[in-house]
């Protein structure tokens, strides 16, 4: 049912789209535009570092940046822009990321969360982005911290068992385990 939500927001986007610009009478360079968008999000839904889930949250944003680009041009051209800034931190936040490990799954519900706030709230004012990218960088401080936490306490655990030898071994196993949990969502080249 979630998913037919997503849909049906999108269709939303897309009909908002239409009442703000008439597409029958688009420039040429706004048609250019469109393509260099199209192409963009293209690149995304292919992208091997960016895992599925990550992929389909972020397709999501497709008809809300085009309706951005179209609405102003600068979306393009100028890297500081608010929907570039939130689709740029999206993107590279999610890749590598595994979204069924610990901190991939955390940062695929609050990214989830923003892509939402962005179909919901965005009309013409390009503002959505910026409260989007707050949100989302507060989601992914949030986890990340609560992943170093856990890193913090493996330290203390390491540091304790040097002090009483019959649990280091112990603890060197279930460390090494809880390492290889952690790593296994790195994805390098």
């Amino acid at each position: 049912q979630a998913g037919n939500a997503d849909s049906d927001l999108a269709l939303e986007t897309e009909a908002d789209l239409h009442e703000v610009l008439d597409l029958e009478k688009v420039s040429d360079m706004d048609k250019m535009a469109m393509d260099v968008v199209a192409m963009l999000f293209d690149y995304l839904a292919s992208e091997d570092t960016i895992a599925p889930p990550f992929r389909e949250v972020l397709a999501q944003l497709h008809i809300p940046f085009l309706k951005a680009t179209m609405l102003d041009p600068d979306v393009l051209q100028q890297a500081d822009h608010p929907a570039r800034q939130f689709l740029n931190r999206t993107a590279a936040i999610a890749s590598g990321l595994d979204a069924t490990t610990v901190p991939g799954k955390e940062i695929h519900a609050g990214m989830a969360q923003a892509v939402e706030k962005i179909l919901h709230d965005f009309q013409e004012h390009t503002r959505v982005f910026d409260e989007a990218t707050t949100q989302f960088n507060r989601i992914v401080e949030e986890a990340l911290c609560s992943a170093d936490a856990d890193v913090a306490r493996a330290i203390d655990a390491l540091e304790n068992a040097q002090k009483n030898p019959q649990q280091h071994d112990v603890l060197v196993v279930q460390t090494v385990n809880a390492l290889r949990e952690r790593l296994s969502s790195i994805v390098t080249d």
